[in-house]
């Protein structure tokens, strides 16, 4: 009775730490990394959708949470040579689009990743991220 009781204890006294395992944030559905050092995240919980921007292993400069329905996914579109799948985040007058590329009738496909910019919708920047670095597919945020 006593080993039991002993048991009991110690889970009820541990429970705490190892529920702060499980709450740590999970891996991202999609990131890169950017030639500035800096790396983009998309996470998805339930209907909400997060986009994270900033300085590796500090804090995000930028942290968007938007439903479902307040981002635009799109999927396959075709553009002459190119088929692209994106994510658009509006926040104020300002849209970040995460992109994935491919030319499809390149005799390599080597697909291209970043983020594009822009306000009010005028062209800003386009951000690349370093190919090797990217872990995850847009196709997970459908």
């Amino acid at each position: 009775m006593k080993i039991s009781h002993l048991a009991l204890v110690l889970t009820l006294a541990f429970s705490p730490l190892l529920s702060a395992n499980t709450m740590e944030e999970a891996k991202p559905l999609f990131s890169c990394k950017t030639k500035s050092n800096k790396i983009l995240e998309l996470h998805k919980q339930d209907n909400t959708i997060i986009y994270k921007f900033g300085k590796i292993n500090s804090p995000p400069e930028l942290e968007l949470k938007k439903t479902s329905d307040e981002v635009q996914i799109v999927i396959g579109s075709a553009s002459g040579s190119e088929l692209t799948n994106s994510i658009s985040f509006v926040n104020g007058e300002y849209t970040y689009t995460v992109i994935s590329s491919v030319n499809k009738v390149a005799d390599v496909q080597e697909p291209k990743y970043g983020i594009l910019v822009k306000k009010n919708s005028n062209y800003l920047t386009y951000i690349s991220c370093i190919s090797a670095s990217v872990e995850g597919s847009l196709l997970d945020l459908e």
